[in-house]
């Protein structure tokens, strides 16, 4: 068996959840509402949490405590409600692995798959495929982990820069 054979044969390919699914399709549409995006997430107990515990944060500087899902949406806005959400349904995918720094990895991905989507339709292209390739841009780190976390040891040594991988 090849050396790359056997690397597809050590690593498993995780699924993304029902809710992260929803999520994607649902805040790729430019007229989801708010109350749609909401009852997806409501699906989700620690995603309810943690969109509520940003809402609740000092960043948002709210004069009273948010306590609803409707709320902490609305106090958060939309695109912080898709790159919290979308990061923990990713993350939540994989476990923690040591030696990587899983806030800084899903951050820089949400990033990519950001700028790829803009990219995308400031082209004209597909925003969705855009969005999914950068999302996926750093995927196959993670899957190095799984068959060889000494390698991915060197790999996460390395630069961050940008093209400094």
């Amino acid at each position: 068996m090849s050396e790359l054979s056997s690397f597809f044969h050590a690593v498993k390919l995780p699924v993304i959840s029902e809710v992260a699914h929803a999520l994607i399709k649902t805040l790729d549409d430019e007229d989801a509402s708010a109350t749609q995006i909401s009852a997806i997430i409501a699906r989700d107990p620690a995603l309810t949490a943690k969109l509520m515990r940003l809402a609740n944060s000092a960043r948002f500087g709210a004069a009273r405590g948010v306590t609803s899902l409707d709320d902490a949406i609305a106090m958060a806005g939309l695109g912080h409600v898709r790159t919290l959400a979308l990061a923990a349904c990713f993350a939540e995918t994989f476990p923690d692995l040591p030696g990587l720094d899983s806030d800084e990895f899903w951050k820089s991905s949400m990033a990519c798959a950001g700028y790829a989507k803009w990219l995308a339709l400031c082209l004209g292209d597909d925003g969705q495929d855009a969005w999914l390739a950068g999302m996926m841009m750093r995927l196959g780190e993670l899957l190095i982990y799984q068959a060889a976390p000494a390698t991915f040891a060197e790999i996460e040594a390395q630069p961050h820069l940008p093209g400094g991988r």
